[in-house]
């Protein structure tokens, strides 16, 4: 933490010579939305009940990488398999395949209650023991 003493505002770079960042042109999806294309993913993590995935973008640099929703990333699944063969530990997407593939153990009924040893005779409340 600083004071705000310390904050100068910003001014852009006037040197011309320095090299500028180029960064690549969305591409246009079928609906008009701009998409850019992913370098690679480096984590994944549940947010929110969500997963998703940080994203480094091609072109751009580390300053841009971002958290991404899981169902964003549905033109890049070879990149997300990847990124699972390499990690197996990180947060995924399970699919019903997937859970079907689990075993699961099949456990007794532990709140059934047995038969029981005595029985009521005539209708009384007195209990008889059957021997």
């Amino acid at each position: 933490m600083f004071h705000v003493s310390l904050l100068r505002r910003w001014h852009p770079d006037t040197i011309t010579e320095q090299p500028q960042p180029d960064h690549p042109d969305p591409i246009l999806a079928d609906d008009g939305q701009p998409e850019y294309e992913v370098e690679a993913i480096l984590d994944s993590r549940m947010h929110y009940r969500k997963l998703q995935y940080l994203i480094r973008w091609k072109g751009y640099g580390p300053e841009h990488n971002s958290w991404e929703p899981a169902d964003n990333l549905t033109n890049s699944p070879e990149l997300v398999a990847e990124f699972h063969r390499a990690n197996p530990s990180a947060p995924r997407r399970l699919s019903a395949a997937s859970i079907q593939s689990l075993m699961f153990r099949r456990y007794e009924a532990l709140t059934e209650v047995p038969p029981p040893s005595q029985s009521w005779v005539d209708g009384s409340s007195r209990r008889v023991a059957e021997i």
